[in-house]
């Protein structure tokens, strides 16, 4: 059993808090003894040290998440589900003709036990489109298999965060070529011991399409929120579709409004949240 000291490098002071959908600095103390590793499993101490390493990760890099994860001994399923869509990515552009459409289902047919593929139809136009197979925040802590061990409790994310949530809403805009969609859920307010604050918990979950030669295909892009009184977005940074992203307020949402670099912020839609 590995306990993780290396985490520490992260110096721990870039605590992700939207309030307005701004970034505030905060500071938060997550002992070497909260988490570690065994098996290629995280096992964490509760849900607060959850979150703030969930957060502190979302402020990092692909490249710094996997400067940690190997320095652990731990491969997240988030880094496993971004090197498969690098080599999605690397299928669609080789495809200059209908005649290379085997590579795609050969592609599919690879990774349909590691990801999904929806299929259909989207606009009358066939859907290629690819998703995690793991629907949760908590993509940067979960495991290859989807696995994770919270207050000494093994949990499946599998369709479902670690909790309880409240599906708050959802929106949609789109282009001629460009679709964006973006999901929110309420896990909770939680009072957070090391900053002594109370704190509301969400997620969202981000989706982005085009149109390509061959149909509708899942692409990284930036997605941008904020509420409809700020003057300036806060960005999540570019992200693969589907991507989950772990939002911590200190107000309860009522309204905010999700956009895309791909389809534009003018054309951003709003998610009205119900409770």
């Amino acid at each position: 059993m590995k306990y993780i000291n290396s985490f520490l490098i992260f110096a721990i002071t870039n605590l992700f808090l939207l309030s307005s959908c701004t970034k505030d600095n905060l500071s938060t103390n997550v002992q070497q003894d909260d988490f570690k590793v065994q098996n290629g499993v995280l096992y964490i101490k509760d849900q607060i040290v959850l979150d703030s390493l969930a957060s502190l990760l979302e402020s990092k890099t692909d490249e710094e998440k996997i400067q940690w994860e190997n320095e652990i001994g731990f491969k997240s399923y988030n880094t496993s589900y971004n090197e498969i869509f690098n080599e999605y990515e690397a299928v669609i552009n080789e495809i200059t003709d209908l005649t290379q459409l085997p590579l795609m289902y050969t592609f599919i047919d690879i990774h349909k036990d590691k990801v999904d593929f929806p299929g259909g139809l989207i606009d009358g136009i066939d859907n290629y489109s690819m998703e995690p197979k793991f629907k949760s925040p908590y993509l940067s802590l979960i495991n290859e298999n989807g696995e994770i061990y919270v207050s000494n409790k093994k949990m499946s994310l599998i369709e479902k965060s670690l909790k309880s949530t409240v599906f708050c809403g959802s929106c949609f805009s789109k282009t001629s070529s460009r679709k964006m969609w973006a999901d929110l859920s309420y896990d909770g307010r939680f009072f957070d011991n090391n900053t002594y604050t109370y704190y509301e918990l969400y997620n969202v979950r981000l989706k982005a399409q085009k149109k390509v030669l061959f149909g509708w295909v899942s692409y990284k892009t930036t997605y941008y929120c904020k509420q409809p009184n700020d003057e300036t977005w806060h960005s999540f940074g570019k992200k693969s579709s589907g991507s989950n992203v772990l939002l911590k307020s200190n107000v309860k949402f009522n309204e905010i409004l999700f956009a895309s670099a791909g389809v534009g912020k003018s054309r951003a839609c709003t998610i009205n949240c119900q409770y």
